[in-house]
């Protein structure tokens, strides 16, 4: 029979065993990993939203000369006085109806911001932000189309040896602006 003495011996190692298990290491641990997971829970991903816009692909080759870029031309085109005209009486029309449409756009501009700004600290789905930026590109959309039409206006008025000085014209600064562009990331 097992004296009472041996059975509290065994009691106490087995008690001693059990209390190993739990040490200062294992609590260390579980203090860290309850510290790493509350702080990936209740803390959110900082969100930066930037704005970069580039002209689609193509985008320079389907759109006309505007009206500033043919009147700045005036001298190289001949120009004649009634050509001249005309012209600023479309780019008044233009600027004109450009207005309400430019002011759209600056105060779809400032929501877009204000709520850039007021979910900055937190996730925001991408539908989210499309869906706020949806009435900045319809707008845009809207003054190309505008601008497109009185340049093509614009363009009507020039005689066929004038349209293809100004498209000569054109590819030059084309080819000068990606000059460019190669000279600046080559630095």
């Amino acid at each position: 029979m097992m004296s009472w003495f041996k059975s509290e011996k065994q009691i106490n190692q087995t008690l001693h065993k059990k209390q190993r298990l739990v040490g200062p290491g294992t609590t260390a641990l579980l203090i860290v990993l309850v510290y790493i997971c509350g702080t990936q829970y209740f803390s959110k991903p900082k969100v930066t939203i930037e704005r970069h816009v580039e002209a689609s692909a193509g985008a320079q080759f389907v759109r006309t000369h505007s009206i500033s870029q043919l009147l700045s031309w005036s001298d190289e085109l001949h120009l004649t006085a009634s050509q001249k005209k005309v012209m600023e009486r479309l780019a008044q029309e233009q600027k004109n109806g450009l207005a309400p449409i430019e002011a759209s756009i600056k105060e779809a501009m400032k929501e877009f911001t204000n709520f850039a700004d007021n979910h900055s600290s937190e996730a925001v789905g991408l539908n989210a932000v499309q869906a706020k930026a949806r009435p900045i590109s319809q707008l845009s959309r809207q003054k190309r189309q505008l601008e497109q039409g009185f340049a093509e206006q614009a363009f009507a008025v020039l005689a066929p040896s004038q349209k293809e000085k100004a498209a000569r014209l054109n590819q030059a600064k084309a080819v000068h602006k990606l000059e460019s562009k190669m000279e600046a990331a080559s630095q």
